[in-house]
């Protein structure tokens, strides 16, 4: 990677330049990004840690669909009007809260249009609000943090797009060896077929041009950037994991390991 791409993160810069206090500092376009980012990086730590690891439950595509540009509405129209901060990132993650527990209340049931059924009352307003504010509130501080970077990195020349292609290349085939020697072979002493490291491949290239792109590659980016990969290996396991297929064990890792299943709304 070249040195400008590599180079620490400036946290005077982004001091600097980061943080919009009113609407006015951001184009539509910033908006839009900001409000996208969080929508996906919230919606990526609920499935993975509210629905996958703490519930263990999968509330059907519909649940994904609707919440996704739930979150990406209120945080683009808090955005707009309010800025980028912790302040409005804590009070948008309120409303949005509020909004999704009472959708999910009375306007909508969970699991259409394959298995409808209205959430329990303690699903919905005894864990359900604690646990949806912190991974949404998660997902805003991940896509803060990234854009407080990024403010950093724009101000420096990129690399070429074909060294970025092939440091992704490169860090994902030294990721899949280390994970099937020491995770798969020492580990869990198993093999989980050719599929298994086929998908990990497909989801870890173009994590790492992100990583390069937009998070950079100093200690602490890799250091981040490396958990949120393992934890977008483990979501996919869960829900979605080929494991075993073909030259292989047939069942998931998920079901095997933590006996989480694929589908079931509430538990």
């Amino acid at each position: 990677m070249s040195r400008e791409t590599t180079a620490p993160y400036s946290r005077d810069s982004a001091r600097r330049t980061s943080i919009a206090g009113a609407g006015g500092r951001l184009s539509g376009r910033d908006v839009l990004k900001f409000g996208g980012a969080v929508g996906l990086l919230g919606i990526f730590f609920d499935a993975s840690l509210a629905h996958g690891l703490f519930w263990e439950n999968d509330p059907y595509w519909t649940y994904w669909i609707t919440k996704t540009f739930l979150i990406t509405t209120v945080f683009c129209l808090t955005t707009a009007f309010f800025g980028i901060g912790l302040r409005q990132g804590a009070l948008g993650t309120l409303a949005h809260t509020a909004i999704l527990e009472v959708y999910y209340q009375w306007l909508s049931p969970v699991g259409l249009p394959r298995e409808p059924e209205w959430l329990a009352f303690d699903h919905l307003w005894i864990t359900g609000p604690p646990v949806h504010y912190a991974v949404i509130f998660m997902g805003y501080l991940a896509a803060f943090w990234m854009w407080r970077r990024r403010t950093a990195l724009v101000s420096q020349q990129s690399a070429p797009a074909g060294r970025i292609a092939a440091f992704a290349l490169i860090a994902t085939i030294m990721a899949l060896v280390v994970d099937g020697l020491l995770t798969q072979g020492l580990i869990l002493k198993e093999n989980p077929g050719l599929t298994f490291f086929v998908v990990r491949a497909l989801l870890s290239v173009p994590f790492f041009m992100m990583l390069a792109s937009y998070i950079g590659l100093d200690w602490i980016g890799i250091g981040v950037g490396s958990a949120l990969l393992a934890l977008i290996w483990t979501t996919y396991s869960m829900y979605l994991g080929p494991t075993g297929l073909p030259w292989g064990r047939s069942s998931s890792w998920a079901t095997r390991t933590c006996g989480f299943a694929p589908i079931r709304v509430n538990s």
